[in-house]
């Protein structure tokens, strides 16, 4: 049956009126926000016009970017959305997200497409490698040529502090009772040349009965008293020895003898180095110094080695056969500047460890003690030991061995320019 119509359906009729005007506003708005990405079957013209309405509608994408997806394999970068027209489905970009499958079309399509795109970004970074030529690579200069190019810029500069000098140099040959030769020499480095400071390097020579006595130190160049401790421990050292040596009568004796020597001398130097501390109220490690210790002579008709080390730098002998021995042990630190000093406290818990006593079989034919500028130049990584002894083999022929050996040590070597402290003993063959 049909009811009349009343007032009341008129008033609802309007509301429905105005519920679909509502509807349809809000589908167009919807509609005004989606972007079609393809349409399959349209002539690239069409697509021309879809991407200016696009432009028109939305400038810009105020979201974070798009989620994009990998480029499929049978779309690479840098082609136009034509070449794969016809193998998508019509699918939509909406308020950012992209539909994996649409992603290929959307440069066509007006939408920048975010640089995580690894085939575009590959395409790129190939095209622009193509235009740089590459550089050729630089030809490494010689040790030679370095060396060449950078000697006149050194300076040599005379120390200004007037206070404890120390000469630029040192040299001395001493000869024992049964043939043996000591010649020693230390030369400033060419750092503390260039920066007009005194040489640190210290060393000692001395010849008591039977016994040919060596000390060579190495003042550290981070104190301020390093000079003065490497000339102190040196000398007190050697001072030591004579006044235990002289006293030595029988071989029986030399092994606890030797011992007792090398370790008292270590000690007395350290004890030298406090006195002078205490008089200057400073602090005993402002003379932070190296120290190396050989004693070399016979008792009896037998043949004795004894040596000692702190710090850095190297003892080492040849034998009659030409093979070098590195003898006692050196100290290096974690990187390049580091060692053990005598005023170390690992040095004075290990004094009887650092010490070692030999008696000599088969006489070597010489034995050297230097410091680190000159043993690291003839050691590993930097060089052979056999190099070194090589070098000294004319020293025995020269007029003036002394002189020869300083001027030795004022050769180039690149990167090296540290004190040079050199002492070379020779046995003889008594």
């Amino acid at each position: 049956d049909v009811l009349p119509k009343t007032d009341e359906d008129d008033t609802r009729g309007h509301l429905m009126e105005a519920a679909r005007g509502v509807l349809d506003a809000r589908k167009q708005e919807f509609q005004s926000e989606t972007l079609p990405v393809s349409n399959p079957g349209h002539n690239g013209s069409s697509n021309t016009s879809n991407n200016a309405a696009v432009q028109a509608q939305i400038p810009s994408l105020p979201d974070p970017g798009l989620h994009v997806t990998p480029a499929l394999p049978n779309s690479p970068a840098g082609k136009s959305s034509g070449d794969n027209q016809g193998s998508q489905s019509g699918q939509t970009i909406i308020r950012g997200q992209a539909s994996p499958a649409t992603q290929p079309n959307m440069a066509a399509n007006g939408v920048k497409v975010p640089s995580n795109s690894a085939n575009s970004s590959q395409g790129g970074a190939a095209a622009v490698k193509s235009s740089i030529p590459e550089a050729a690579s630089p030809t490494p200069m010689k040790d030679v040529d370095v060396m060449e190019h950078t000697r006149s810029l050194w300076r040599d500069i005379p120390p200004i502090d007037p206070t404890d000098p120390v000469d630029p140099t040192s040299r001395v040959i001493k000869s024992g009772s049964f043939g043996e030769v000591m010649v020693g020499a230390s030369l400033r480095g060419r750092s503390h040349a260039h920066d007009g400071k005194y040489r640190e390097d210290a060393f000692s020579v001395a010849v008591a009965g039977n016994w040919s006595l060596i000390a060579v130190a190495d003042g550290t160049g981070s104190k301020p008293l390093a000079r003065v401790g490497s000339r102190l421990a040196a000398n007190a050292a050697v001072e030591y020895m004579k006044s235990r040596l002289i006293q030595l009568k029988t071989a029986d004796q030399a092994p606890a003898t030797l011992r007792g020597t090398l370790a008292g001398a270590m000690v007395n130097s350290l004890g030298a180095i406090a006195d002078e501390a205490a008089s200057r109220q400073r602090e005993a490690n402002d003379f932070a110094t190296t120290l190396l210790l050989v004693v070399y002579g016979i008792c009896e008709g037998r043949r004795w080695l004894g040596l000692a080390q702190v710090g850095d730098g190297g003892i080492a002998i040849q034998r009659q056969n030409g093979e070098c021995i590195q003898m006692g042990r050196s100290d290096h630190g974690q990187s390049g500047g580091e060692s053990v000093f005598l005023t170390s406290h690992e040095a004075q818990l290990t004094w009887n460890q650092r010490v070692f006593v030999y008696e000599v079989q088969d006489v070597f034919q010489r034995l050297i003690v230097a410091t680190d500028g000159v043993y690291d130049d003839f050691s590993p990584p930097f060089g052979k030991t056999e190099r070194l002894f090589e070098e000294l083999l004319v020293l025995a022929d020269q007029r003036d061995p002394s002189g020869w050996l300083l001027e030795w040590l004022s050769y180039e070597r690149r990167g090296s320019f540290d004190d040079r402290t050199l002492v070379v003993l020779s046995p003889g063959k008594n």
